[in-house]
């Protein structure tokens, strides 16, 4: 798989990065056109992938709540014709904050379209492990700053190893982000990891 992030290179102060970008959007009302250009581009970009491969994208908190995050979702794929089967979409804890059936009728929708919903962040949030129970998820991401200490702090691997075993007594997929180096891909390998999220 492959997560779609947005750069802006702005005329004087070089590239603006996706983590400086979204809050930015958010704050000046422009979420809803950034992140309906990126499903469009994204989706596009990806029909000339193989068959085999996933395109993630990230959800904005204020864009999930507005409701018609679904409506944009659909837009791009009609437009480009990628099979939402292979669309995962990540979601942040913080999105999910709001009035249980709301938060259910945007993911509903959103699984509606085929698309695999991913639970970002996991851990760092504000959300309950109760959510995961009233919401069907089909991958959690671990919080990187788990994996950053990993090998240097025994709460952490434990933390890691219990989210692992969890997900596969409810046979949601997990997926460690963030990592850095062979050291980490090795300890996380012999913890049971089939999938990782290699850091940039």
């Amino acid at each position: 798989a492959y997560e779609a992030l947005a750069t802006w290179n702005h005329p004087r102060r070089g590239a603006i990065t996706f983590d400086e970008l979204m809050p930015m959007a958010e704050q000046k009302g422009l979420i809803q056109e950034i992140s309906a250009w990126m499903f469009d581009a994204a989706c596009t970009t990806a029909t000339t992938w193989d068959s085999d491969l996933r395109l993630c994208v990230n959800v904005s908190p204020v864009q999930f709540a507005y409701g018609s995050l679904a409506e944009t979702v659909a837009a791009a794929l009609e437009k480009s014709g990628f099979p939402g089967g292979r669309l995962e979409l990540e979601i942040p804890e913080t999105a999910l904050v709001g009035d249980e059936r709301d938060v259910g009728s945007v993911l509903g929708g959103l699984k509606s379209l085929g698309a695999r919903l991913a639970l970002d962040h996991f851990g760092a949030g504000t959300s309950s492990i109760a959510r995961l129970r009233a919401f069907a998820f089909d991958r959690l991401k671990i919080d990187e700053s788990f994996i950053a200490s990993l090998s240097t702090d025994p709460r952490s691997a434990a933390i890691v190893r219990a989210i692992l075993n969890m997900g596969r007594e409810m046979d949601i997929e997990i997926t460690a982000e963030g990592v850095d180096g062979e050291r980490q891909a090795t300890m996380l390998g012999q913890m049971g990891f089939s999938e990782l999220q290699k850091r940039l």
